[in-house]
């Protein structure tokens, strides 16, 4: 039997010849560029119809219209598991974005001192020694600001940090929840992710 198809996978058209023997086994394929080779081959008695594959874990792939209850169930498990994935990894993405504009906007160098400054402005309120904050000491100095006030920035800077983490850590628990508990690929692929940054007027 000769049979020309048109093949949908994952909404991929592509476009195919078979022959196959008395059995149904397959003799001979291959894979057509154009229309006009699927026209050629029409005019010389192959038969066109339409299918769709499905992919089974075992790396099998089979018509869709062939498939039983089963190997549907299998396909449509793996489809919600892929795009599960792919929507997390969106996410994710979207995530680390926000951190970038936001919270992560320091060079390397001023990052690595912030727990060094978080420690000496703590330990300067409490004690008001200013030899237990020296690296402030020496910032304040340079900026031409009273200790006491680059200590005041320093804490409150933590403070909005720990706020807009706390925030954003909490809102993508929520998309996590959201992503999981999705019931079919159209759910996933209607999730967007937009995180809300809390603002405030300090500098």
């Amino acid at each position: 039997m000769h049979q020309l198809v048109l093949l949908r996978d994952k909404g991929l058209l592509i476009m195919f010849f078979y022959t196959q023997d008395q059995d149904g086994n397959i003799t001979s394929y291959g894979q057509l560029a154009s229309e006009s080779e699927k026209e050629d081959l029409a005019s010389v008695g192959f038969k066109f119809t339409e299918e769709e594959i499905i992919s089974l874990s075992d790396g099998k792939m089979i018509f869709k219209s062939q498939a039983s209850s089963e190997e549907l169930q299998q396909q449509n498990t793996l489809a919600l598991d892929d795009t599960r994935y792919q929507v997390s990894l969106s996410l994710s993405s979207q995530y680390e974005i926000t951190l970038h504009h936001t919270v992560l906007n320091y060079s390397t160098s001023e990052s690595l001192t912030f727990d060094q400054q978080l420690s000496e402005a703590r330990n300067y309120r409490i004690t008001g020694d200013r030899e237990a904050a020296p690296m402030l000491v020496a910032i304040s100095n340079a900026r031409g600001i009273t200790l006491e006030e680059l200590v005041t920035k320093v804490l409150q800077k933590h403070k909005d940090y720990s706020v807009i983490m706390g925030s954003l850590m909490g809102q993508r628990k929520v998309y996590e929840e959201a992503i999981e508990n999705a019931t079919s690929v159209e759910e996933l692929n209607s999730l967007t992710f937009n995180f809300e940054v809390p603002t405030n007027d300090n500098s």
